[in-house]
């Protein structure tokens, strides 16, 4: 059953997989789908190198996990508002939180107050509600990063160079698609994505396939499918799952392996920036909407035989996420940088204001 009185030191004791149940659940009872992201960013998070499954074995992970805890504490926090609850009746912060902090932190929870108030009056109203989503993630993420400073702090733990970069980025990313949620300009927004790291992302495409390929595992092919369905198509994805049924079914066709990933991986850099310009008027404001998420079902026939899989799939907000991260830990600064800052300026033409 699905509790809704945890503290943050309840939700910072939790693995990320025991986030995933807890969001997961949530989202599809009270948040009516509205936190798919969520669950986008958890699966990073599990999968991350940085952030380890905010299992606490890093400074990095220590932070994140402190910080996710008070975005998902005050989550709970709004919806208990919603439902006529008082602040003063919200799990209690840790002894000797400042009252700066606690008034922030109900600030927050009164802005995801007021969605969920709104989402129950007026369901159809998608833009309208999306003004009131950003704002209300944006004041939880912004409680989570002062109080993930605060207990570091008050641990004696330092972030390398290394961890404040990667952490710099998650944030600074996250803010512009929080941004975007709020503003409706998302089409804008996705635009960027294919300037600024397309063949990139599209020239390792078929390294990684072949890798995934070689191990026979369905959890790594339905990866790597959601990566290629991003930036190759539908279809393509789509063929990289059928594919890897077959061989994980068939380890005799090992031998085409190769040809099949680096074929799949050129198509993915040559047709990276066009497919995704094709997505913008309807793709551009789906992977900005919080409650977009990816399923397939998938059947067909091969000379090895027919499949037929229905996959939940990762959304968008995972694959960018973990190819950041990548990118990151691969010495490509550089061109994270050119996303974000591609990002960030279509951002500012969709209207935020500067700074």
């Amino acid at each position: 059953q699905l509790r809704l009185d945890y503290s943050l030191e309840d939700f910072q004791s939790m693995s990320a997989e025991e986030r995933i149940a807890w969001v997961e659940a949530f989202n599809d009872g009270p948040g009516d789908g509205w936190f798919s992201n969520f669950e986008d960013i958890l699966y990073y998070l599990n999968d991350s190198q940085v952030f380890t499954g905010l299992d606490g074995s890093s400074p990095a992970s220590q932070w994140m996990a402190w910080g996710d805890a008070a975005v998902l504490m005050v989550v709970q926090d709004g919806f208990s508002l919603a439902q006529g609850s008082k602040i003063q009746e919200l799990p209690p912060l840790p002894s000797g939180t400042s009252r700066s902090l606690q008034e922030q932190r109900g600030e927050a929870a009164q802005l995801w107050s007021e969605f969920f108030l709104e989402r129950d009056r007026r369901r159809d109203d998608t833009p309208g509600l999306m003004r009131l989503w950003g704002p209300a993630e944006q004041a939880g993420v912004d409680l989570g990063e002062t109080i993930a400073y605060l207990q570091l702090d008050r641990s004696g733990v330092q972030l390398s160079e290394s961890e404040q970069q990667s952490i710099d980025t998650f944030v600074r990313f996250g803010d512009a698609y929080r941004w975007t949620i709020a503003t409706n300009s998302g089409a804008e927004i996705f635009e960027a994505l294919p300037r600024a790291i397309g063949g990139e992302i599209g020239s390792g495409i078929g390294e990684q396939l072949n890798e995934a390929l070689d191990d026979l595992t369905r959890s790594e092919v339905e990866s790597f499918a959601g990566l290629v369905s991003i930036f190759a198509g539908k279809e393509a994805g789509e063929f990289v799952v059928g594919l890897g049924n077959v061989i994980i079914k068939n380890p005799l066709v090992d031998d085409v392996i190769d040809v099949l990933a680096t074929g799949a991986g050129g198509v993915a850099g040559d047709h990276l920036g066009d497919n995704l310009r094709g997505l913008v008027d309807s793709g551009g404001e789906r992977f900005f909407d919080p409650r977009y998420s990816w399923g397939l079902d998938i059947e067909g026939s091969t000379p090895f035989g027919d499949f037929d899989v229905e996959l939940k799939m990762r959304g968008p907000l995972y694959y960018v996420s973990l190819t950041v991260e990548n990118m990151m830990l691969n010495g490509r600064e550089d061109l994270v940088n050119v996303f974000l800052d591609a990002v960030e300026e279509a951002a500012r033409e969709a209207g935020r204001p500067d700074g």
